[in-house]
């Protein structure tokens, strides 16, 4: 009979040990989620400084790389050219600010140009620079 008495008390305490231990906090897990949210607010500024300083870091590069070729307009659409070079590569170029190209209006088809930009130019991709000037030849 003691036995009995025994296990089933050692059952209870078991139980309620345990239903002790398995309960949910209320009150701290919100500081504890306060502090991750501004721990990730924190983060993503940091996050977004970089990258701003990535891209300033790249404008940096390409303007101090600027490159000239000459070349032929052979299509001429609203923000886009395509032109050819002397070695007859093709190569399509889009202008992000047409306004602030002196005299693109003004180009045409045919037309023997010098472009001045940044990044590189490719037959198969496309182009991630920024056109500086174009001038007629």
């Amino acid at each position: 009979m003691k036995r009995k008495v025994m296990a089933l008390t050692l059952a209870l305490g078991l139980s309620l040990g345990l239903a002790a231990c398995g309960g949910s906090k209320t009150e701290a897990p919100a500081k504890d989620d306060k502090a991750a949210t501004e721990q990730s607010a924190e983060n993503a500024q940091t996050k977004d400084a970089a990258a701003t300083d990535a891209k300033e870091g790249e404008k940096t590069e390409a303007n101090a790389e600027q490159k000239t070729i000459e070349a032929t307009i052979t299509e001429k659409k609203d923000m886009m050219l395509v032109i050819k070079d002397a070695d007859g590569k093709e190569y399509p170029v889009s202008i992000s600010d047409p306004k602030a190209i002196e005299g693109y209006d003004s180009l045409a088809a045919g037309d023997n140009v010098e472009i001045t930009y940044t990044g590189e130019m490719s037959e198969t991709d496309s182009f991630n620079g920024e056109i500086i000037s174009i001038v007629k030849k």
